[in-house]
């Protein structure tokens, strides 16, 4: 309930982390369950946004949780790995969490399941500064065409990214 409806953030690395972590939770979780939660931690100086991955799967251990989030490691270090995947996962997240300039964390316990935790500043929508919604606006263009149904079309376009819009359908008739 305290979660704001629109945050500002980028939504492919958001997206590409929950996918990884809960791609991964899956994956290992043969019994139980996979739960992914968010919340709004606030200090007195930082509004984050938090995402909780927590399985039921066979845990780490404590020397797996000191590597998990480099290239090519893998908690099953065996040549035989039953799960597959490269290894690439956890350290392409850890960048990806970095790169928003937020953290990710993974606490444990064998036999019992992992917990992946990321937080991520979060600027509600509403405080955020506002992105000029007509990236068009100020601008005209002539659109010169004999097909008036693709004139058409581009013009509306154009329109609704707040241009406006003359047609003609031949360059006599564009020019002033």
């Amino acid at each position: 309930p305290d979660v704001p409806q629109l945050i500002t953030a980028d939504p492919g690395r958001v997206r590409q982390v929950l996918l990884n972590l809960i791609g991964n939770a899956v994956k290992f979780t043969d019994s139980g369950g996979v739960l992914a939660s968010i919340a709004r931690v606030r200090t007195e100086t930082t509004n984050r946004i938090r995402f909780t991955i927590t399985d039921t799967g066979p845990g780490l251990r404590e020397e797996d949780m000191e590597r998990i989030f480099e290239d090519f490691e893998q908690a099953d270090g065996t040549s035989t790995r039953a799960h597959g995947g490269a290894g690439l996962g956890l350290a392409i997240s850890k960048r990806l969490v970095t790169a928003m300039g937020g953290t990710i964390s993974v606490s444990s316990r064998l036999g019992q399941g992992s917990e992946f935790v990321f937080d991520i500043p979060a600027i509600s929508a509403v405080e955020a500064p506002q992105i000029r919604q007509d990236p068009l606006s100020g601008r005209h263009a002539v659109i010169v065409s004999k097909n008036l149904v693709e004139a058409e079309a581009i013009a509306r376009t154009i329109r609704a990214n707040g241009g406006t819009v003359d047609l003609a359908t031949t360059a006599a008739q564009a020019t002033p």
